[in-house]
């Protein structure tokens, strides 16, 4: 709890650098999200949209985020003994299918600009509400896909980005980020981001 206080605290002072550069300077936008959501699983591609707020001419903007994305992930190869000793019978290990909506606050600062194109340093915290749902083996054979119900999970985000103006008010982006789950169990991986789009600022 400490380390997540310590984050709002971090992200309401940035702020108020925001705040005093023109703050009715807003943007939106859309983006592709690509996701890596741990090891031995496949990527997951999602889509999102967002907010911005902030002089875009100033160092610092406010980032308001909304991201939906829904995969199964398989397992990549590896098998379990399913039967006692000294039979062969095996199985994939169990896959996991997530959706839901992942959803955060976060500061960026533009640190250097090379004509129209800039880079800048994005941090923040939000949630992610997730459906999951694991592989199971039925008892007249096969499998299904169980649901484990409806959680949230707390996370903090951090990455790097690239912007490009393409004209007065449109701007693209790519951006990696990497997001720490602060809340879930041993299902619930850490996520490494990738995030390609475009926006429009008022």
């Amino acid at each position: 709890m400490k380390r997540i206080l310590s984050m709002v605290v971090i992200i309401v002072m940035a702020s108020g650098y925001a705040l005093a550069a023109d703050y009715w300077h807003f943007g939106a936008g859309v983006r592709l999200t690509g996701v890596i959501p741990g090891d031995d699983y496949a990527n997951a591609l999602g889509g999102g949209v967002l907010l911005t707020f902030g002089d875009p001419d100033s160092r610092f903007t406010t980032q308001m985020d909304l991201d939906t994305w829904k995969v199964t992930y398989q397992k990549n190869g590896d098998y379990v003994l399913t039967s006692p000793p000294g039979q062969d019978s095996t199985f994939k290990k169990r896959d996991h299918q997530y959706s839901g909506l992942g959803f955060g606050f976060f500061e960026k600062y533009r640190t250097f600009d090379f004509s129209r194109f800039s880079n800048y340093l994005i941090g923040g915290a939000g949630a992610y509400f997730l459906d999951r749902k694991q592989e199971e083996r039925l008892d007249f054979g096969g499998t299904a896909m169980k649901s484990f119900g409806f959680h949230s999970l707390i996370m903090l985000g951090g990455g790097l980005g690239f912007e490009g103006r393409l004209s007065e008010h449109f701007v693209s982006f790519i951006e990696g980020r990497y997001t720490f789950i602060l809340s879930g169990d041993n299902l619930d991986k850490d996520l490494v981001n990738g995030y390609f789009g475009v926006r429009y600022v008022f």
